[in-house]
């Protein structure tokens, strides 16, 4: 799609443009078949100090219209939207329920993640097949629509255990919502940027999103000290009212006075927000949004694998039924394909291969696949750790400030928004592999940070404690951010452009159930501790480390 002219002054050339994602569609399925493209009539004077290695990274913006440009915005800002609503519902609802609705363990405290995690899990395995029989479009608008729902149901829930179900059940559409929205975001991206720059696609993606995720956080506090007021309970058995304990505010509030010291305005206005920047997104969506789905065919199906040897002397094109194997640097492998391919021509054995055989394949036939698969779990498991259990022990327990607290979830976010960037492009060039294994251990030494700073918490002063979770928070950040936009452009690099969306939405069902194992984990520290918790997280996390570097075999010539 981009070929160097002669040049007529140093540092200048010519290349031919694509100006459009269909043009640069039919460029890149012309090049596949080895066509020669004639160079377009409108040619651009670009001036860099290279022609021969073009602009390093940034060689892909060349190739992008205006128009793509603004479309890529729009999907940018939707994404942001979704990460700010998803920050504000998180931490709203995690302080709201021992304040407001008088929850006291670990896993009642983070039971709004169950519906979450399982409907946004179930809603990314579907979105695939929405996406490309709607349009993205059409799927992106009904996940805002439903996401509605939501929010109005927190404005009707009383300050008691009916009042916290009816939160806990507002998080189902939540779910979906995040699971429709965010995942055809990056679809979008990915039908935008094209083949072979899913990394980097998803990554800007992925880091706009959190980017906005940590704001969210470091504006929370502001809105919760002047929304939220608390005061002793009518009810109050003056236990804590006449000892040195004070309501307030929100940091005021203690475990020992649960249900004393009552807060509220955790869900009334804080749902007037969600409401309004849902409404803001979907009109967004319906008037500058516009359809990115690419027609079918620019790559071979997944399930149909192209076996070619280092050196470039052999390649072998293996039909169904047929096993599988890389020679050169990659361990051999065997894997068994669906009878629905068992069929002659290409586009006949996609046809006939439903949604559900092509995810029952992805997630236990598929070994490399399904290596992808459980690290996409591990990386939520963390993040619904970070989200869930930790924020609650150095709030409530530990005895953190609000803002503090705020703080660490904002490093988190932060530094794994930022990082998916720079991942997501090193990755396009140096492999999935690399950047993946280099992502999971970080992630198992953050944990580990973690882990020892639980165990040394009952005698380290408030500010050790606070520096040593920002420090903690930073590294899984890093960690997860560094694995996140590599792990679906690794399930990209694997199906045709027809199979993409399915295919990364099975990986995001099976990378947002790990939501559940976080939560899972709250359980543990209920009975045993939450440093046990902790230490048993990283044993899990460094084992499917293990597996992936194992396992996962690149699928693709870098």
């Amino acid at each position: 799609t981009c070929r160097h002219r002669p040049q007529r002054s140093p540092g200048t050339c010519f290349v031919s443009q694509v100006y459009d994602p269909l043009t640069q569609y039919v460029a890149n399925a012309m090049n596949d078949e080895g066509i020669e493209l004639v160079p377009s009539q409108r040619n651009t004077e670009l001036r860099g100090p290279s022609c021969e290695g073009g602009f390093g990274g940034f060689a892909l913006f060349r190739t992008v219209s205006w128009a793509t440009v603004g479309q890529v915005c729009f999907a940018a800002l939707l994404t942001a939207c979704v990460g700010a609503i998803l920050q504000l519902t998180k931490l709203v609802e995690l302080d709201a329920s021992g304040r407001q609705f008088f929850q006291s363990t670990y896993a009642s405290k983070v039971s709004f993640l169950l519906p979450f995690a399982i409907c946004k899990a179930l809603s990314n395995l579907l979105v695939g097949f929405l996406a490309d029989k709607y349009g993205r479009k059409p799927s992106h608008m009904a996940g805002w629509l439903i996401g509605l729902v939501g929010p109005c149901l927190c404005l009707v829930a009383p300050s008691n255990d009916g009042g916290w179900a009816l939160v806990v059940i507002s998080n189902i559409f939540l779910g979906i919502q995040q699971g429709l929205c965010w995942s055809v975001c990056v679809f979008i991206f990915i039908d935008l940027f094209g083949p072979g720059r899913s990394g980097v696609a998803i990554g800007i993606c992925e880091s706009m999103g959190y980017s906005f995720v940590a704001l969210a956080a470091l504006l929370y506090p502001y809105l919760e000290s002047a929304w939220v007021q608390c005061e002793w309970s009518e009810d109050s058995t003056n236990h804590c009212s006449h000892m040195e304990y004070q309501c307030k505010s929100a940091d005021d509030w203690d475990e020992d006075c649960l249900g004393e010291c009552v807060c509220t305005g955790y869900t009334k206005n804080f749902s007037y927000v969600q409401i309004a920047i849902s409404l803001f997104a979907t009109v967004v969506a319906l008037v500058f949004l516009r359809e990115s789905m690419p027609p079918a065919g620019r790559k071979e199906p997944a399930l149909q694998r192209l076996s070619v040897d280092h050196d470039g002397e052999d390649a072998k094109l293996l039909l169904a039924g047929e096993e599988a194997s890389v020679s050169g640097n990659d361990a051999s492998h065997t894997e068994s394909v669906p009878t629905c391919l068992a069929a002659e021509d290409v586009k006949a054995a996609r046809s006939k291969c439903s949604s559900v055989q092509l995810a029952w394949h992805f997630s236990s036939r598929d070994r490399p696949m399904i290596a992808l698969m459980i690290c996409g779990f591990l990386a939520n498991g963390m993040t619904g750790l970070v989200w869930g259990l930790l924020p609650s022990w150095a709030r409530d327990t530990v005895g953190l400030s609000g803002s503090q607290r705020d703080t660490f979830q904002a490093i988190y976010s932060f530094m794994k928004g930022l990082s998916q960037f720079l991942t997501g492009l090193t990755s396009d060039f140096l492999g999935r592999w690399t950047i993946a294994s280099i992502g999971l251990n970080v992630s198992v030494m953050g944990l580990v940070g973690f882990f020892l700073i639980s165990l040394m918490a009952d005698s380290a002063s408030n500010s050790a404690l606070y520096l040593g979770v920002c420090t903690a928070s930073s590294v899984v950040g890093l960690g997860t951010g560094i694995i996140y936009p590599v792990l679906p452009a690794a399930v990209a690099d694997n199906v045709s452009d027809h199979e993409t969306a399915r295919a990364v939405g099975v990986y995001r069902f099976w990378r947002d159930l790990g939501y559940v194992g976080g939560a899972a984990v709250a359980l543990g520290a209920d009975s045993l501790s939450v440093a046990t918790a902790l230490g048993l997280s990283a044993l899990a996390v460094a084992g499917g480390t293990a597996y992936f570097m194992f396992y996962y075999q690149e699928r693709r010539a870098w």
